[in-house]
């Protein structure tokens, strides 16, 4: 799968949008900080973060639609 290239191109918006303010963050399990940093880090090429965020994307999306 080319996560690199839908992190840092095909998602690049949804991914700015949704995870440093999604429920993963409102609830405290993950601090909005740390989020922005990893995807900033990823968009610039400082470290391959793809595998990490899309799994705090598909997570943030089952957390959205199944937790109360």
């Amino acid at each position: 799968m080319p996560l690199r290239a839908w992190t840092t191109r095909d998602l690049r918006e949804v991914i700015n949008d949704l995870l440093p303010r999604g429920v993963l963050v409102s609830r405290g399990y993950l601090d909005e900080s740390a989020v922005r940093t990893l995807i900033k880090r990823n968009e610039r090429g400082e470290a391959d973060h793809a595998q990490a965020i899309w799994q705090l994307l598909t997570l943030e999306y089952w957390m959205q639609a199944h937790a109360p």
